[in-house]
């Protein structure tokens, strides 16, 4: 790549913001999607395909050792499930996933997990980052 380090800042619509930053020469992969809400925060490892729920709280002593112990319960749960996936032969990666989804959306007849339009506007937005990088 010309740059290690790409970031970027997306404003959709009055109130919704993402960023997105990544490295190029990291030592591994590393994928994290944080939807941050007035409820709380998902947080999804992508690589490992764990997620964890972090509800509004007082960020106070004990809340915080609550909130670490309830992250390592969520965390080993996810753990255990994906474990038993991978023994039992169900587990998809990502893009198995999106293909298997669009594949059954055009076998019954149902909506693809992406439309058009939005596939089309994720390009969009790749061409345009490439095009600055350049």
């Amino acid at each position: 790549m010309k740059y290690d380090e790409l970031s970027a800042i997306f404003k959709a619509g009055e109130k919704k913001l993402a960023s997105v930053h990544v490295s190029f020469n990291a030592p591994r992969n590393s994928i994290y999607i944080d939807l941050l809400g007035r409820q709380g925060i998902l947080r999804l490892d992508v690589i490992t395909a764990t997620l964890i729920l972090l509800p509004a709280a007082k960020m106070e002593r004990f809340s915080k050792a609550a909130d670490s112990f309830r992250q390592a319960c969520q965390l080993s749960v996810s753990t255990a499930k994906n474990a038993l996936r991978i023994l039992s032969g169900q587990w998809r990666d990502g893009h198995e996933m999106c293909i298997r989804l669009f594949a059954e959306s055009i076998l019954k007849g149902g909506q693809p997990p992406v439309t058009v339009q939005e596939g089309y506007e994720v390009v969009k937005v790749l061409e345009d980052i490439y095009r600055r990088i350049d």
